[in-house]
């Protein structure tokens, strides 16, 4: 289960699409930012998104039995 909360500045509304991404550490998510992959998959975004927003997401294990 992942509850969502928009992040600052997001409009009202739902998201259409998500793309959840997790990282060992800061500094996995730093190097992954500082990219040449990333700078492509930002230029490629710009082709055919229409807005993008940042959301936090906390992960709440759910357990069944």
């Amino acid at each position: 289960m992942y509850p969502v909360q928009p992040g600052p500045g997001a409009d009202e509304g739902t998201p259409d699409a998500f793309t959840a991404m997790t990282f060992d550490s800061v500094e996995d998510f730093e190097a992954l930012l500082a990219s040449p992959q990333m700078g492509a998959i930002a230029e490629d975004n710009d082709q055919f998104i229409g807005r993008f927003e940042m959301y936090t997401v906390d992960h709440i294990p759910v357990i069944t039995s």
